[in-house]
């Protein structure tokens, strides 16, 4: 396997935290990917190209950075702590890549949009689970116009609940699969394939824009979303009148979880 997947293992990352004399930390969630097929695998899901920007969100020490990097146009890499963002810096000019990456020092919920200007961008993240709904809410709404592809390693529950449709249905199923396809590309990645170990397997998902909405279009069904699960054990009249429902060709008495794709958009027609 090339070099670029098997530089920063667990020991020279434990390295590079006994010469700057920091350590991962709980509060940021960092665990760093250190197995080679699976930082192969983001980057070719990725499928990058010379005409590419690229975002990364998370950093980190840049195991996916240094290997996405020759194969763009240019990127640009948020990471929120103050302590690692230096030392990506310096790694990335030892290099010699300064030149096709920008480091951001900052929270990407927060100055994303300081970077993200009108274009196609293509992104790249690692999510701890605290921040994965956020940061999708934020890309698929805020910025919903100005990417088309990314790959997101997150926690295997959140990707199942991404994947799983009716009879299973769920917010997160409707939601991005109204302007998205999703792609499982890894469906476990298990705990020994980061430094320190997660308690949770992970995922690798590829999410690609295949329908034509604008952000307000993905705020509202955002909010309608959240008004057909508020009370997902509940039959869907406890929330709609029966007359919409019928009207839209939906069942009353069914539950949240039972209804289709197709039912849901109907229905936030009639409601209209």
């Amino acid at each position: 396997m090339d070099n670029v997947y098997n530089r920063l293992n667990v020991g020279d990352i434990k390295a590079l935290f006994q010469r700057f004399d920091v350590r991962p930390s709980k509060r940021w969630g960092q665990n760093f990917l250190i197995q080679p097929a699976m930082k192969k695998l983001m980057v070719d899901g990725l499928m990058p190209t010379a005409d590419d920007r690229v975002i990364e969100i998370g950093g980190g020490l840049g195991s996916i950075t240094l290997a996405v990097a020759p194969h763009v146009g240019a990127m640009t890499v948020f990471e929120i702590d103050p302590k690692l963002a230096p030392i990506l810096s310096g790694l990335i000019k030892e290099i010699g890549l300064e030149s096709k990456i920008t480091i951001v020092q900052a929270d990407y919920l927060i100055s994303g949009a300081d970077v993200m200007d009108e274009g196609n961008y293509k992104i790249i993240a690692s999510l701890p689970y605290s921040i994965t709904s956020p940061i999708l809410h934020k890309l698929m709404i805020d910025f919903h116009d100005y990417w088309s592809l990314g790959i997101f390693l997150m926690q295997k529950e959140v990707m199942e609940k991404i994947v799983q449709g009716p009879t299973h249905g769920n917010y997160w199923y409707h939601f991005i699969h109204f302007a998205y396809h999703v792609e499982v590309l890894q469906r476990v990645v298990r705990p020994d394939a980061f430094w320190p170990m997660p308690g949770v397997d992970s995922s690798i998902i590829r999410v690609t824009r295949s329908q034509d909405r604008t952000a307000d279009e993905m705020k509202n069904w955002s909010d309608f979303l959240h008004r057909v699960f508020q009370f997902p054990r509940k039959q869907i009249s406890y929330v709609f009148d029966q007359e919409i429902l019928i009207a839209s060709g939906i069942t009353p008495t069914a539950r949240p979880g039972e209804l289709s794709l197709d039912q849901l958009t109907r229905l936030q027609e009639q409601l209209r």
